[in-house]
């Protein structure tokens, strides 16, 4: 099986035919199974999924029909409500491995590298999908992500619509392992992927085609519409344009049990075709003291329930509220109509012609002759309101209170007001969050388990991964003897970064009172401030650094170190100084390097040597003859004619040019007495 594994270029589910574990039913018998695991899930999600579609009426502005002739404004309140809870949770969490065993520390640090390395935003980009499932999460109440892993070896996370996922209605809400059954519709497969995958059984993949007319790709399955209907609210519809130049099919990945064992099964649901099916440990793998294979999926709720794992949404809890304060703007609206276009009755003796009454700019109106105008027309004076106002503020407050989320400050509070508001708003986010935090955590805890295995198990023996960083701590080759079995610890979140802010808050504080203490390093002050406010240890000590810094030196050196490690040809920085050489030779002396990597740096630095010897003492030359210039200019004498300043001069002066070559030999048999200046900065 191992060999079978490492032979083909695989996705989630393509690891080869069953090995025999499992005595398989009939298809016909299997798929029956499925089915009935699959309708149970749907009927019970499916009150669920009305719920959610009266949250998407409201995201989305889908009107509610209202009385002919009455406003019918609908303000975004919940697209706005979205935004602030998404701005307020989106701090990711941060995942690192602990090594178990004492001697498992720098393993540790190189498999959390691997993590980053892997869920950074060139790779699998990780916050940006945490954010988008938090989006879905808003109306269903529910974020579900896919982790599996590609060979050769490529880690994958992918978002999970909740329309097409399905579980075990006995399923806890605190973890999906314990589910007996779940699956994911709308797997879309091409023909030329069917074709060409290996895992697939052809024979059924032929049977497959065959039983569509000239082997064209279904007709779109309109059975159920209900994953459409955020499109509907927004006039859009997927109907008739899920084909692309290549014919598609649509699949559904079932997972569940037989014999007590868990299996995965690819199956049409049209036709009724199974082209895979297998035991789940060969897609996926056991967790450490587990006896079931996992599933490749994890989940978290806003809300979780113990019972439910369909719980309730953000949205829903404020639902209510929103159509309601949009009712008190249109009534608001309604009596602002009433008074500018009143209602009116005439006399039609006094006013034969009523069409004349609509108003008209110069328009001349008869009337009955010996009647009074002025008695023949009434107006139906309308009545203000203000009750809908007030109504309006007190449904925000209560939305307030509800959620934890508001506004914030006014523009009549003063800073320290609005300051205090502001943590005040984070320790009420922070306790309203409490549920959330709590299965989200474990979410990412889990995640990062089911990342560990397939790393275990897809993660080349021979071929090794190597993490590059600017600091070096990156740079290493991975292999299997790294994975090896590590604690995982997880911080970040909304807690974490109300209890930062509040931590940043009294050391800026205490640090404020100690400024004019004679008792308190100043310097010292100095670092910490710069550090609560964000500069990092590398910022702070340039800002600190009494001498001159030329960037430049540095960012070359860093980018001549790591051409230098990956074996790439360059070209020698003729500009390099001290500073420089030194980058490079702190590098070698701040990290872990291998004798090949130390000794490839170290030499290089005796090759670069003569270049900044030479700039180095050209310099000092030329700092010279400049000082000797504006000495002169000021009217003060000069150094005396026999002194080493004036010396030094006199060599600084312009050489014709057929001296050039002379000039320079003379000028590096000086400089030799120069390396003992650059060995005493070190």
């Amino acid at each position: 099986m191992e060999n079978e594994k490492k032979n083909e270029i695989v996705s989630l589910g393509n690891e080869g035919v069953f090995d025999g574990k499992i005595e398989w039913p009939e298809d016909e018998e299997i798929i029956r199974r499925v089915e009935l695991e699959r309708s149970n899930a749907i009927d019970y999600r499916a009150p669920f999924v009305n719920d959610w579609h009266e949250n998407e009426n409201l995201l989305y502005c889908r009107k509610r029909k209202t009385l002919s002739k009455r406003s019918n404004v609908m303000l975004p309140l919940a697209a706005g409500y979205e935004d602030v809870l998404l701005s307020r949770l989106r701090t990711p969490i941060t995942v690192i491995f602990e090594g178990v065993e004492s001697g498992d520390t720098r393993k540790a640090q190189k498999v959390t590298s691997l993590f980053e390395f892997e869920t950074a935003v060139t790779r699998e980009d990780w916050e940006f999908k945490d954010v988008m499932t938090k989006k879905l999460a808003i109306v269903s109440g529910r974020g579900i992500n896919k982790i599996y892993a590609e060979y050769p070896y490529r880690h994958r996370l992918d978002p999970v619509d909740h329309y097409d996922f399905w579980i075990d209605p006995l399923v806890n809400g605190m973890n999906l392992e314990s589910a007996r059954y779940l699956g994911q519709d709308n797997i879309i497969i091409s023909k030329p992927q069917l074709e060409k995958n290996k895992s697939y059984d052809q024979e059924k993949v032929k049977e497959l085609l065959g039983l569509f007319p000239d082997n064209n790709a279904p007709a779109p399955d309109d059975e159920n519409s209900d994953k459409g209907n955020r499109l509907f609210v927004q006039g859009a519809t997927l109907q008739n344009f899920t084909q692309s130049g290549e014919a598609s099919y649509v699949f559904t990945e079932a997972y569940t049990q037989i014999n007590g064992i868990r299996a995965y099964v690819l199956y049409n649901r049209d036709k009724k075709v199974i082209i895979k099916k297998t035991e789940l440990e060969n897609i996926t793998g056991f967790l450490k003291d587990e006896k079931q294979a996992f599933y490749p999926y994890e989940s978290w709720a806003y809300y979780p329930d113990l019972f439910n794992f369909w719980s309730i949404a953000p949205l829903t809890r404020v639902r209510e509220m929103f159509y309601l304060r949009n009712v008190s703007l249109n009534q608001v609206f309604d009596a602002g109509e009433s008074k500018t276009r009143p209602m009116r009755a005439f006399d039609p003796k006094t006013f034969p012609d009523a069409s004349k009454l609509i108003y008209n700019p110069d328009a001349l109106i008869a009337t009955a002759g010996g009647r009074d105008p002025s008695k023949g027309i009434y107006t139906f004076e309308g009545t203000s309101i203000n009750a809908p106002a007030s109504i309006d503020w007190i449904l925000e407050s209560l939305t307030n209170k509800i959620t934890g989320l508001n506004s914030g400050a006014t523009a009549n509070e003063t800073s320290t007001q609005k300051v205090g508001i502001y943590y005040g708003n984070m320790q009420e986010l922070e306790k309203r969050m409490t549920l959330f935090e709590l299965s989200y955590n474990r979410f990412h805890l889990r995640l990062a388990q089911k990342y560990l295995s397939f790393a275990k198990d897809r993660l080349d023996k021979v071929e090794a991964i190597k993490i590059l960083g600017t600091n070096g701590v990156e740079y290493e080759d991975i292999t299997q003897e790294d994975l090896v079995d590590f604690d995982i610890n997880i911080t970040g979140g909304v807690s974490k970064v109300n209890e930062d802010t509040l931590s940043k808050k009294a050391k800026a504080d205490a640090l404020a009172q100690l400024a004019m203490s004679q008792i308190v390093n100043q310097k010292v002050r100095v670092e910490l401030a710069l550090g609560i406010v964000g500069f990092n240890k590398d910022e702070i000590k340039r800002l600190l650094d009494s001498s001159i810094v030329d960037q430049n030196q540095l960012t070359r050196a860093d980018e001549d170190i790591q051409k230098i490690l990956l074996k790439k040809k360059f070209r020698k920085y003729l500009k390099a100084d001290i500073q420089y050489m030194k980058r490079i030779f702190d590098y070698v002396y701040d990290h872990d390097l291998s004798k090949e990597d130390e000794d490839k740096l170290l030499k290089y630095i005796e090759e670069i040597q003569p270049v900044v010897v030479r700039n180095v003492y050209l310099r000092a030359k030329q700092e010279l003859l400049q000082k000797q210039i504006e000495m002169s200019m000021s009217g003060k004498p000069g150094p005396a004619p026999d002194s080493p300043a004036a010396t030094g001069a006199k060599n600084a002066m312009p050489v014709p040019p057929e001296d050039v070559a002379t000039a320079g030999a003379q000028t590096m048999q000086q400089a030799e007495t120069v390396p003992s200046l650059i060995q005493e900065q070190y």
